[in-house]
């Protein structure tokens, strides 16, 4: 497979993937799948698959996305003292409030 990355605004703002990130095989069929998705809109999700194995810091405040690879974990940012568990809930529970929100949109 080709290597991918994520490229965002800012200094060295690119973020590496697996494969495994972004393709899904399934075991019973052998059938892959490339997870990632064109959108219709400006915006774009980055999926839970995408996510695996990285370490994402959503600093609202801020306006700040930071992210490392668990193998390269540092938490260099003396700033943000939150527990890696707390920000992948906070992240669950936003993730759920837009699509609930989107679906009470759309109907």
């Amino acid at each position: 497979m080709p290597a991918m990355a994520l490229a965002f605004d800012g200094n060295n703002a690119a973020m590496e993937l697996q494969t495994r990130n972004y393709f899904f095989m399934d075991s019973d069929t052998g059938l892959e799948c490339l997870t990632i998705l064109p959108s219709s809109n400006k915006a774009s999700l980055l999926g839970s698959l995408i996510q695996m194995g990285t370490h994402m810091i959503y600093d609202v405040d801020r306006n700040k996305l930071q992210f490392e690879s668990l193998s390269q974990a540092t938490w260099s940012d003396s700033s943000d003292n939150r527990s890696p568990l707390l920000c992948l809930s906070s992240l669950v529970v936003v993730s759920m409030h837009y699509w609930i929100v989107c679906c009470l949109v759309k109907t």
